[in-house]
Protein backbone atom coordinates (compact mmCIF):
# COMPACT_ATOMS: atom_id res chain seq x y z
CA UNK A 1 0.00 0.00 0.00
CA UNK A 2 1.54 3.32 -1.02
CA UNK A 3 1.85 6.25 1.34
CA UNK A 4 -0.41 9.25 0.72
CA UNK A 5 1.28 12.11 -1.12
CA UNK A 6 2.05 15.29 0.78
CA UNK A 7 1.14 18.55 -0.90
CA UNK A 8 3.62 21.34 -0.14
CA UNK A 9 2.52 24.86 -1.08
CA UNK A 10 4.91 26.33 -3.68
CA UNK A 11 5.32 29.65 -1.88
CA UNK A 12 8.34 31.88 -2.35
CA UNK A 13 8.62 35.39 -0.93
CA UNK A 14 11.30 37.44 -2.68
CA UNK A 15 11.23 40.53 -0.50
CA UNK A 16 10.61 39.90 3.20
CA UNK A 17 9.75 42.77 5.53
CA UNK A 18 8.50 41.81 8.99
CA UNK A 19 7.76 44.37 11.69
CA UNK A 20 7.53 43.71 15.43
CA UNK A 21 7.07 46.23 18.26
CA UNK A 22 10.82 46.90 18.42
CA UNK A 23 12.35 45.34 15.31
CA UNK A 24 12.31 45.07 11.54
CA UNK A 25 13.35 41.85 9.84
CA UNK A 26 14.38 42.58 6.27
CA UNK A 27 16.61 41.45 3.43
CA UNK A 28 20.31 42.22 3.71
CA UNK A 29 21.90 44.82 1.46
CA UNK A 30 25.52 45.39 0.46
CA UNK A 31 25.63 48.45 2.74
CA UNK A 32 25.11 46.19 5.78
CA UNK A 33 28.65 44.79 5.57
CA UNK A 34 30.25 46.93 8.29
CA UNK A 35 27.41 46.32 10.76
CA UNK A 36 27.44 42.59 10.10
CA UNK A 37 31.22 42.46 10.48
CA UNK A 38 30.93 44.10 13.90
CA UNK A 39 29.33 40.96 15.34
CA UNK A 40 30.60 38.36 12.85
CA UNK A 41 34.18 39.10 13.97
CA UNK A 42 33.39 38.78 17.69
CA UNK A 43 34.69 35.45 19.09
CA UNK A 44 32.22 35.57 21.98
CA UNK A 45 29.26 35.85 19.60
CA UNK A 46 30.60 32.81 17.73
CA UNK A 47 31.38 30.83 20.87
CA UNK A 48 28.84 28.07 20.13
CA UNK A 49 29.00 28.24 16.34
CA UNK A 50 31.16 26.42 13.81
CA UNK A 51 32.12 29.77 12.29
CA UNK A 52 35.40 31.52 13.00
CA UNK A 53 35.66 35.34 13.20
CA UNK A 54 35.08 36.71 9.71
CA UNK A 55 37.00 39.33 7.78
CA UNK A 56 35.17 42.20 6.12
CA UNK A 57 35.91 40.59 2.73
CA UNK A 58 34.28 37.34 3.87
CA UNK A 59 31.24 39.25 5.10
CA UNK A 60 30.88 41.01 1.73
CA UNK A 61 31.16 37.69 -0.10
CA UNK A 62 28.50 36.19 2.16
CA UNK A 63 26.13 39.09 1.56
CA UNK A 64 26.65 38.68 -2.19
CA UNK A 65 25.80 34.97 -1.84
CA UNK A 66 22.63 35.73 0.14
CA UNK A 67 21.47 38.23 -2.49
CA UNK A 68 22.25 35.89 -5.39
CA UNK A 69 20.32 33.01 -3.80
CA UNK A 70 17.38 35.26 -3.00
CA UNK A 71 17.09 36.42 -6.60
CA UNK A 72 18.10 33.29 -8.50
CA UNK A 73 16.48 30.35 -6.67
CA UNK A 74 13.35 29.28 -8.64
CA UNK A 75 11.64 28.47 -5.34
CA UNK A 76 13.34 30.28 -2.50
CA UNK A 77 14.53 28.05 0.35
CA UNK A 78 16.88 30.36 2.27
CA UNK A 79 15.60 33.37 4.20
CA UNK A 80 18.63 34.97 5.85
CA UNK A 81 17.20 38.11 7.37
CA UNK A 82 18.81 41.16 8.89
CA UNK A 83 17.54 42.06 12.37
CA UNK A 84 17.24 45.84 12.69
CA UNK A 85 16.01 48.01 15.56
CA UNK A 86 13.03 50.16 14.60
CA UNK A 87 13.92 53.17 16.72
CA UNK A 88 17.62 53.52 15.85
CA UNK A 89 17.56 51.65 12.49
CA UNK A 90 20.62 49.76 13.77
CA UNK A 91 21.44 46.31 12.35
CA UNK A 92 21.99 44.05 15.36
CA UNK A 93 21.94 40.52 14.00
CA UNK A 94 21.07 37.78 11.56
CA UNK A 95 18.12 35.39 11.59
CA UNK A 96 18.12 32.49 9.11
CA UNK A 97 15.13 30.34 8.22
CA UNK A 98 16.47 27.54 6.01
CA UNK A 99 13.86 25.37 4.31
CA UNK A 100 14.60 21.74 3.50
CA UNK A 101 12.66 22.05 0.24
CA UNK A 102 11.57 18.41 0.62
CA UNK A 103 7.86 17.64 0.19
CA UNK A 104 8.05 14.69 2.58
CA UNK A 105 9.16 16.97 5.44
CA UNK A 106 8.03 20.53 4.54
CA UNK A 107 10.20 21.86 7.35
CA UNK A 108 12.84 24.47 8.08
CA UNK A 109 15.65 25.19 10.50
CA UNK A 110 15.57 28.49 12.40
CA UNK A 111 18.46 30.19 14.14
CA UNK A 112 19.71 33.57 15.34
CA UNK A 113 22.94 35.48 15.90
CA UNK A 114 22.85 38.84 17.67
CA UNK A 115 25.52 41.39 18.53
CA UNK A 116 26.77 41.07 22.07
CA UNK A 117 25.80 44.70 22.83
CA UNK A 118 22.09 43.81 22.68
CA UNK A 119 22.11 40.49 24.55
CA UNK A 120 19.60 40.13 27.37
CA UNK A 121 17.02 42.54 25.92
CA UNK A 122 14.66 39.95 24.42
CA UNK A 123 15.40 40.85 20.80
CA UNK A 124 16.19 37.27 19.74
CA UNK A 125 12.92 36.02 21.24
CA UNK A 126 10.94 38.77 19.54
CA UNK A 127 12.59 38.18 16.16
CA UNK A 128 12.31 34.39 16.34
CA UNK A 129 8.62 34.48 17.29
CA UNK A 130 7.85 36.77 14.34
CA UNK A 131 9.76 34.46 12.01
CA UNK A 132 7.77 31.47 13.25
CA UNK A 133 4.61 33.37 12.29
CA UNK A 134 6.08 33.94 8.82
CA UNK A 135 7.07 30.26 8.55
CA UNK A 136 3.70 28.83 9.51
CA UNK A 137 1.27 31.49 8.33
CA UNK A 138 2.91 32.69 5.11
CA UNK A 139 5.12 29.81 3.97
CA UNK A 140 2.70 27.25 5.45
CA UNK A 141 5.42 24.94 6.74
CA UNK A 142 4.62 21.79 8.70
CA UNK A 143 7.54 21.90 11.15
CA UNK A 144 10.28 24.28 12.28
CA UNK A 145 13.26 23.05 14.26
CA UNK A 146 16.39 24.40 15.91
CA UNK A 147 19.36 23.15 17.87
CA UNK A 148 21.99 24.36 20.31
CA UNK A 149 24.68 23.06 22.59
CA UNK A 150 23.45 22.21 26.12
CA UNK A 151 25.86 24.83 27.49
CA UNK A 152 24.17 27.53 25.42
CA UNK A 153 21.46 28.16 28.00
CA UNK A 154 20.41 31.48 26.46
CA UNK A 155 19.47 29.84 23.15
CA UNK A 156 17.60 26.95 24.74
CA UNK A 157 15.59 29.45 26.81
CA UNK A 158 14.66 31.36 23.66
CA UNK A 159 13.42 28.16 22.03
CA UNK A 160 11.27 27.42 25.05
CA UNK A 161 9.94 30.99 25.26
CA UNK A 162 8.70 30.90 21.67
CA UNK A 163 6.90 27.62 22.31
CA UNK A 164 9.27 25.07 20.79
CA UNK A 165 9.47 21.67 22.45
CA UNK A 166 12.65 19.89 23.40
CA UNK A 167 12.80 16.79 21.21
CA UNK A 168 16.06 15.16 22.23
CA UNK A 169 19.73 15.25 23.11
CA UNK A 170 22.18 13.87 20.56
CA UNK A 171 25.47 12.98 22.20
CA UNK A 172 28.72 14.02 20.54
CA UNK A 173 27.00 14.34 17.18
CA UNK A 174 28.85 17.41 15.88
CA UNK A 175 32.54 18.17 15.57
CA UNK A 176 33.12 21.86 16.24
CA UNK A 177 36.40 23.62 16.83
CA UNK A 178 38.38 20.43 17.38
CA UNK A 179 35.97 18.74 19.76
CA UNK A 180 32.87 16.55 19.68
CA UNK A 181 29.88 18.29 21.20
CA UNK A 182 26.40 17.29 22.36
CA UNK A 183 23.40 18.91 20.70
CA UNK A 184 19.89 19.71 21.98
CA UNK A 185 17.12 19.67 19.38
CA UNK A 186 13.86 21.61 19.64
CA UNK A 187 10.88 21.66 17.29
CA UNK A 188 7.42 23.07 16.67
CA UNK A 189 4.60 21.71 14.51
CA UNK A 190 2.14 23.86 12.62
CA UNK A 191 -0.73 22.61 14.81
CA UNK A 192 1.21 23.69 17.91
CA UNK A 193 1.77 27.16 16.44
CA UNK A 194 -1.91 27.62 15.69
CA UNK A 195 -2.82 26.40 19.18
CA UNK A 196 -0.55 29.08 20.64
CA UNK A 197 -2.12 31.68 18.37
CA UNK A 198 -5.61 30.74 19.52
CA UNK A 199 -4.45 30.86 23.12
CA UNK A 200 -2.94 34.32 22.71
CA UNK A 201 -6.13 35.62 21.11
CA UNK A 202 -8.23 34.19 23.93
CA UNK A 203 -6.00 35.48 26.72
CA UNK A 204 -7.40 39.07 26.89
CA UNK A 205 -10.95 37.69 27.16
CA UNK A 206 -9.97 35.43 30.08
CA UNK A 207 -8.24 38.32 31.84
CA UNK A 208 -11.27 40.53 31.40
CA UNK A 209 -13.53 37.89 32.93
CA UNK A 210 -11.18 37.51 35.88
CA UNK A 211 -11.33 41.25 36.52
CA UNK A 212 -15.11 41.10 36.65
Amino acid sequence: MSSPSVSVPAISVREVWIETPRLILREHTASDAEAVHAYAADPEVLRYRMSLPATIEQVRENLDRIEAQRVEEPLRTRYELAVVTREEACLIGWLPLILSGMPDTNDAEIGWTLARSVWGRGFATEAARATLAFAFETLRLHRVWAYCQPENVASSRIMEKIGMRREGLFRQCRYIKEQWIDTLYYGMLEEEWWALRRESLAAPTRLKKEEN
